[in-house]
C-alpha cells in the first residue's frame, strides 16, 4: 500500500510539473511532439493531433518532449529553438509554477477542513477558528509514564486534580512540591478514560528526578472557505521560505565539512516518510505532498545543469551574448549535470536504505 500511494504521490508532482510546460509551450504555440507518463520504455500511446500522450513502462516521473527542443537548426515557427529567450525561460519555468498553484490548492484545502496545531506557537488572527482543545502527552520509551501504561498521544484530563497547559508549568509544579508521585487521568485513542499514578525516577545527567513524559497542547484549527486561497497562500510563501533555508544549511554543511547533511533524503526515505505519514490520516498526507511539491519547485529551478534552472540560465545567457550557445555543448552540460544528479540520487537512497532498513522492512526480517 505504501509504494504504490509513493507512485501516486509521485506521479502527481510530476504530472502536474509537466502539465505546466505543456501548457505553457501550447499558448505559444509551440509544438509538443509527446507528454510521455512515466519513463520510457512506452507500453501504450495514443495520438491527439500532433502530441503523442504515451503510458510507458517506468512509473517514476514523466517528461515532455517539445518540437525543435534538441535540434537547434529547426527552422520551424512552431520550434522551441526558434522561440525567444522570454517565450523559453517562461516555458521552462511552468512546471515550478504548476508545483506552486498544487501546493496552493492542497494547503487552502487543508486549512479549511481543520489541522492539529499548537496553539501556543502560531500567529493569532480574527478568522482561525480553533476547536478540540486538548493536551496530549509524549512519552520516553523505558520511562516511569511507559511503565504506567502512558503512551505518546493520550490526552491528559488532569494531573493531581489539576490542569496544566505545557510541560514547563507541570516542571514548575512538580519542583515546587518536591516532585511529589502523579497521578495522572487520562484518555487512550480508543478506550474509556484511565488513571495511572507515576513515580519519579532518579536519572544520571540531571540533579531532578524524572517522569518519562512531556505534555503537548493541541488544537485544530480552520479558516472560513472565502479566506484559505490567503492563507494557503501565505502557508505556500512560508514552506518556500523554510526550503531555501534549509539548502542554504545543507549546502553551507557540505562547504565546512566536505560531508553531505544526515538530514538529507531522497526517494526511498520519502517513501518510508509516505508509510508512517498515511497512519495519519489524510490531511496529514496532503500536508506532506504539499510540502514535496514546494520543495519539488524549489530544486528544479536550481542553476544547476539538467534541471529547469540550469536550462532557463542557458536561455537568458543566449539573449545577453546575441546568440546560442553550441548545441553540442549545451547538450553534454545537461547530460553531465544529469548524471551528477543520478550518482547523487544513488549515493543518498543506499544511505537511506541503511538508515531506514529498508531490506527489513521490505522482507519483513525483524518480525
Amino acid at each position: 500500500m505504501t509504494l504504490l500511494l509513493f507512485i501516486l504521490i509521485l506521479s502527481l508532482l510530476v504530472f502536474v510539473h509537466e502539465l505546466g510546460h505543456f501548457l505553457a509551450a501550447r499558448r505559444f504555440g509551440i509544438g509538443v511532439l509527446e507528454f510521455g507518463f512515466g519513463f520510457p520504455p512506452r507500453l501504450r500511446g495514443w495520438r491527439r493531433g500532433q502530441t503523442l500522450w504515451s503510458i510507458n513502462l517506468i512509473p517514476f516521473g514523466g517528461f515532455v518532449r517539445l518540437e525543435g527542443e534538441t535540434d537547434r537548426q529547426s527552422s520551424s515557427p512552431t520550434s522551441f529553438a526558434q522561440a525567444s529567450w522570454a517565450k523559453k525561460f517562461v516555458i521552462l519555468a511552468a512546471g515550478v509554477l504548476m508545483n506552486y498553484v498544487l501546493a496552493w490548492l492542497l494547503l487552502s484545502i487543508v486549512l479549511s477542513v481543520g489541522v492539529t496545531v499548537d496553539p501556543t506557537t502560531i500567529g493569532r488572527d480574527s478568522y482561525q477558528r480553533l476547536t478540540q482543545r486538548r493536551l496530549e502527552a509524549f512519552v520516553s520509551p523505558g520511562g516511569s509514564a511507559a511503565a504506567a501504561g502512558l503512551r505518546s498521544g493520550d490526552t491528559i484530563e488532569s494531573i493531581n486534580g489539576q490542569t496544566f497547559v505545557s510541560t514547563d508549568s507541570l516542571i514548575a509544579y512538580a519542583r515546587s512540591q518536591d516532585y511529589p508521585p502523579l497521578t495522572i487521568v487520562f484518555r487512550p485513542a480508543s478506550g474509556p478514560s484511565r488513571t495511572a499514578m507515576i513515580n519519579p525516577r532518579a536519572a544520571s545527567g540531571t540533579d531532578r528526578p524524572l517522569y518519562g513524559f512531556g505534555l503537548q497542547s493541541l488544537a485544530t484549527i480552520r479558516y472560513p472557505w472565502y479566506v484559505t486561497p490567503f492563507f494557503g497562500l501565505k502557508q505556500t510563501l512560508s514552506l518556500t521560505n523554510q526550503t531555501w533555508k534549509g539548502i542554504a544549511q545543507l549546502a553551507r554543511e557540505l562547504v565546512v565539512s566536505g560531508r553531505v547533511s544526515q538530514d538529507l533524503t531522497g526517494p526511498v526515505g520519502i517513501a518510508v516518510l509516505i508509510g508512517e505519514i498515511r497512519q495519519l490520516g489524510l490531511l496529514a498526507v496532503l500536508q506532506f505532498v504539499a510540502i514535496l511539491s514546494i520543495s519539488l519547485a524549489v530544486i528544479n529551478f536550481l542553476p544547476l545543469p539538467a534541471l529547469d534552472g540550469g536550462r532557463a540560465v542557458f536561455a537568458v545567457v543566449e539573449q545577453i551574448r546575441g546568440r546560442p550557445l553550441s548545441s553540442r555543448w549545451e547538450q553534454a552540460i545537461h547530460a553531465a549535470g544529469f548524471y551528477l544528479i543520478l550518482l547523487l540520487l544513488i549515493i543518498i537512497s543506499i544511505h537511506d536504505a541503511q538508515r531506514f532498513n529498508l531490506f527489513q522492512r521490505l522482507f519483513r526480517l525483524d518480525q
